[in-house]
């Protein structure tokens, strides 16, 4: 009989990108069938109270006789009735809720991302792209998982081209388009238009077309403006996403079609899938950074493998497209992380 893992999400399409792959890795070595359950949380005041209970025994107590409080902090919550072997989840939204239930269930717990917080302990495995000061970690130096290198896209891209009415024998640069993200990454208004105008210049000095799409964390507001900065750049434009108003996961199509590809710094997430590639990518950050030392670390070791070249917001126009060397990732990921579950993993599942 197949082991059962609860699939954890809050929605969010990074978060969704990542916990597939390691889903896709656990069944290179494990046989699993997966649970869904996606959550929302109700307000992000109520992290600072879950942040406070989660260390209380009497609060583990009261959630074993009634998990149904998990409904006072979560949307859509309801304990499943498998039997379940492992949780796992990304996000900070779901990391109370990941021990919780790991301790509710008696079970193992992965959990995808730095600790937040929270102490290693609670979790029987964690999976970062930092480096984390406890021994049950994997580190990944470079890019997650992604389950979707795998499939083949050939067909999705013709009937995308057909529709759209682009010649998939052309050159495309694609440009990834992030946010702000509370106070460590901030775009001004000169920022995008920076980017933009940067972008678009390579794009028609390349005589290329551009692929262009923002993110939820780009906001309405950002999309706006950014709509605003693309309208004399019309001609050179292949498509647009505008993710805000009219949400489209074309990146799987979009990525394959880059002859180069462009992407704002503080999505992790978005130079993680573009590394899958094996395409030039160059990263953008804006004027305005408070330094997350450990997700710094990750951009240095990139940059030192000559994986991405990193660039400010008002540098773009100038920086060498044609000369910047390029060293592709060589393994897959996919193979290294299902080698390092087999091995923490050994005796537990």
């Amino acid at each position: 009989m197949n082991k059962k893992i609860l699939r954890l999400t809050d929605g969010k399409a990074g978060h969704v990108f990542a916990i597939d792959g390691v889903i896709a890795a656990l069944n290179q070595e494990f046989n699993f069938d997966v649970i869904n359950v996606d959550v929302k949380i109700r307000a992000k005041f109520l992290l600072q109270i879950m942040k406070l209970l989660i260390h209380y025994s009497w609060f583990d107590k009261c959630l074993k006789k009634n998990p149904n409080l998990l409904k006072i902090f979560y949307k859509n919550f309801s304990l499943p009735k498998e039997h379940i072997d492992l949780i796992l989840s990304t996000g900070g939204d779901t990391s109370y809720i990941n021990v919780w239930l790991s301790r509710i269930l008696n079970t193992n717990n992965i959990y995808c991302s730095g600790l937040r917080g929270l102490k290693a302990d609670y979790f029987t495995l964690l999976i970062s792209s930092i480096r984390l000061d406890c021994n049950n970690y994997i580190i990944f130096k470079e890019a997650f998982p992604n389950k979707n290198i795998l499939k083949d896209m050939s067909k999705s891209i013709l009937e995308f081209s057909k529709r759209e009415n682009i010649d998939i024998n052309d050159k495309y640069f694609v440009l990834l388009l992030g946010g702000d993200t509370g106070r460590k990454y901030e775009y001004s208004i000169q920022d995008w238009k920076d980017i933009i105008d940067g972008f678009m210049y390579h794009v028609k000095k390349e005589n290329a077309k551009a692929l262009i799409s923002t993110s939820r964390r780009t906001g309405l507001k950002n999309e706006t403006l950014i709509k605003e900065f693309l309208e004399p750049y019309q001609n050179d434009i292949a498509y647009t996403i505008y993710f805000n108003h009219k949400p489209e996961k074309l990146l799987g199509i979009f990525l394959p079609l880059a002859s180069k590809i462009f992407v704002t710094e503080e999505s992790g997430s978005m130079i993680g899938e573009s590394l899958y590639y094996c395409k030039p990518i160059f990263t953008i950050s804006p004027r305005k950074i408070r330094t997350d030392k450990k997700y710094n670390q990750y951009l240095e070791n990139l940059a030192g493998s000559k994986r991405i070249k990193s660039t400010k917001s008002y540098q773009l126009k100038d920086i060498d497209l044609i000369n910047t060397e390029f060293q592709f990732m060589e393994n897959n990921p996919m193979e290294e992380l299902a080698k390092e579950l087999k091995l923490h993993l050994k005796g537990i599942l």
